[in-house]
């Protein structure tokens, strides 16, 4: 009896244990159950959803990063169409934001992208007012050299028609010297002016309005120039040409004003990136250690949750790289170029994390899409700093044969002002030197406006100015035959005038480098990378929507564990 008891005892305690660790497995499975469906239908999508905003703010600050290369409106509609995707992108995020430190990542987030668009804004407003202040500056100053044109006429006419030599020499080569050199601080004065509109963030080399004083006291010289005699025409062109001076310094007074709002709207952008992506990358570490506390023991049945997230920041990370190729490319900064090359290294780690992952699912076709498109648009953004970079370097070639041809022009108009100054014979200095001089003074001035053709060119990327420059070249070999023909057999002349011919082709050939490699970077920051990007993104999301697949297949699966395993602890 005293047995039996014993035995139905142990029993019951059996029944009882059963009982305890069935219900005990039970919970257990339901539990992890529960927390792997609220990672599927909240925190996976959640983290999802971060990654896209981060595009989203990437794409926005790569289209106004292109807008300050270019200047040119697509990539304005371009922003705007990214912005709204950003913003909805935003709102989307809003609703699975509920944990108050998340929740100050997001407003820190939000507030800094409403910065920025406020930024944008300006930029853009800002932009239209200097296109259309420059527009006026180089209007007011086509008149102005038309009027130098229109007094170096005259004087060339006077100097040649002039047979006194005592005159050709005392006033006529003294009073020309003063409109030749107006015009060639006039026109050096454009030059630097469009080589700053273009210069990008803090523009290229510095000037002052107060530059135009120095060109109107050739002018005002020149109309009181001792014992002169001036005509009606002539006076009245120099009183407008001062006249015209004036209004030209207020302007460009507004230039600098408005090219250094433009530079510190920049430094403002920049700063707000960086607050912007660093709250995104705070919400997306967030969203992760959430769902790695809520998978607990479940992280063992899935692996495909860290895929995706290893899938979306190779996204965010090729992104980032094109704005960081952009950013380069506006402000010549060593340190963004450094960044986007280790950034680029991460990518490739990325990628074969990925890739072992992609193996094992059998999805290596989707990979070797989204590897075939990322390597064609690093070959783009490579090509396009590369080619950006040989600009840069063509344009330092370029200016400097521009001083190499001017230095020869200088010492050749020396050396000819020397004949005129001590010529006895007036048929000699009237019909060969004066001819020769006014050939050396086309070619001077012609100098100058073809730099400055090339970098409206460059700022406007309108055809005309290359037709117009390859105009002016033509016509600048032209007055190099005419002053070879004219100056005679010396051989210092020859040897100079021969170098400055030589310099001359040389420049056009780096010009057209430039252009070339101008172009290229247009295109490939304007069209190339846009259909490269189109074609990454659709692989990526097929690789994400195979990923998605699979998790809800694991929650299929999962459920119909549970399912059998409470049939078999309640039996």
């Amino acid at each position: 009896m005293r047995i039996s008891r014993k035995i139905g005892l142990g029993f019951f305690i059996t029944f009882l244990l059963v009982i305890i660790l069935g219900a005990l497995s039970i919970y257990s499975l339901r539990h992890v159950y529960k927390g792997l469906e609220e990672v599927f239908s909240k925190d996976l999508p959640a983290s999802r959803l971060s990654y896209q905003v981060s595009v989203s703010a990437e794409e926005v600050l790569s289209n106004l990063n292109n807008f300050f290369i270019t200047a040119n409106e697509n990539f304005k509609a371009s922003y705007e169409r990214s912005y709204e995707r950003l913003r909805d992108d935003m709102a989307g995020l809003r609703g699975f934001i509920f944990e108050p430190e998340e929740r100050a990542f997001y407003e820190e987030a939000a507030a800094a992208v409403n910065d920025i668009n406020d930024y944008a804004s300006a930029v853009f407003k800002n932009s239209s007012e200097l296109k259309g202040l420059f527009k006026e500056i180089r209007k007011t100053g086509a008149d102005y050299n038309q009027k130098l044109d229109r007094l170096s006429g005259i004087e060339e006419d006077k100097m040649l028609g002039e047979k006194d030599l005592l005159l050709i020499q005392a006033q006529h080569v003294p009073a020309s010297t003063l409109v030749m050199q107006a015009k060639t601080e006039f026109l050096a004065l454009m030059d630097v002016l469009s080589g700053y509109l273009m210069g990008g963030q803090g523009g290229g080399d510095p000037f002052s309005p107060d530059q135009l004083g120095a060109i109107d006291k050739y002018i005002k010289d020149y109309k009181n120039y001792h014992s002169y005699s001036l005509s009606d025409e002539e006076r009245s062109i120099a009183m407008s040409l001062v006249d015209l001076s004036e209004g030209l310094r207020s302007r460009l007074s507004e230039v600098l004003v408005l090219k250094d709002s433009a530079d510190r709207l920049a430094d403002s952008i920049l700063a707000k990136e960086k607050i912007v992506m660093e709250a995104l990358d705070k919400i997306i570490a967030y969203k992760k250690s959430g769902i790695s506390v809520k998978l607990g023991i479940g992280a063992a049945l899935t692996e495909d949750i860290p895929a995706i997230h290893n899938i979306s920041k190779i996204e965010k990370d090729i992104v980032e790289s094109w704005r960081l190729s952009a950013r380069y490319i506006l402000t010549k900064s060593q340190e963004n170029r450094e960044s986007y090359y280790s950034l680029r290294q991460g990518i490739e780690n990325e990628m074969k994390d990925y890739g072992r992952h992609a193996r094992l699912r059998g999805t290596e076709s989707f990979l070797e899409d989204v590897i075939d498109a990322d390597k064609k648009i690093l070959d783009a953004i490579s090509s396009s700093m590369d080619t950006f970079n040989k600009k840069e370097n063509s344009r330092a070639e370029m200016l400097s044969i521009k001083a190499g041809i001017e230095k020869n022009i200088d010492e050749l108009l020396g050396y000819n002002d020397a004949r005129i100054k001590g010529g006895r014979d007036s048929q000699e200095v009237s019909g060969r030197f004066a001819p020769a001089r006014w050939s050396l003074i086309r070619l001077k001035a012609g100098l100058y406006d073809a730099g400055r053709l090339i970098v409206n060119y460059l700022n406007e990327q309108e055809s005309v100015y290359k037709d117009s420059y390859a105009e002016l070249y033509f016509s600048m070999k032209k007055d190099i035959n005419a002053y070879r023909n004219l100056a005679g057999g010396d051989a210092r002349d020859l040897a100079l005038i021969n170098e400055a011919e030589a310099g001359l082709d040389r420049f056009n050939a780096v010009t057209q480098d430039v252009i070339s490699a101008h172009d290229a970077v247009i295109k490939d920051v304007g069209w190339t990378l846009v259909k490269l990007e189109e074609r990454l993104k659709d692989g990526i999301a097929k690789a994400v929507d195979s990923e998605i697949a699979q998790l809800d297949k694991n929650k299929r699966d999962l459920k119909g564990r549970i399912a059998i395993i409470n049939t078999l602890i309640f039996v």
